[in-house]
């Protein structure tokens, strides 16, 4: 079935060529030694299930509408929202774990000075 591995690999390589995505292939050794990005990950994880309680759909579109201006760190976010902080990252989270939004999860944990950018701006 190693055929059908590499079918599978074509097809999500040619989806991110298509999307405008970049394609890269990690090894499960790669992806556990990166700390950083499996503390990011369960970061990102914990708020989606704890916002599967209450969802704030307004908080998510005033997110969306300042990032569509521009990428903002999160502590910029929270003053423009005049929300707290638990609140806004965890809007983030989701909007990072659905592909909404995009932050370099692989260098940097995410905090106040996390730089979001709305996955389908120019602002790269």
């Amino acid at each position: 079935s190693t055929s059908l591995s590499f079918y599978g690999l074509n097809i999500a390589e040619e989806w991110c060529r298509q999307n405008d995505y970049t394609y890269s292939l990690i090894s499960n050794e790669g992806i556990y030694a990166n700390e950083t990005y499996l503390e990011n990950l369960e970061t990102i994880i914990t708020a989606v299930e704890l916002l599967q309680k209450h969802f704030d759909l307004a908080l998510q579109h005033e997110l969306l509408q300042l990032l569509t201006l521009e990428q903002r760190t999160l502590q910029q976010l929270c003053k423009l929202t005049n929300r707290n902080r638990v609140e806004v990252q965890r809007m983030i989270c989701w909007l990072l774990y659905t592909g909404v939004c995009t932050t370099d999860l692989l260098v940097t944990p995410i905090n106040d000075q996390s730089l979001i950018r709305y996955a389908l701006s120019g602002h790269q």
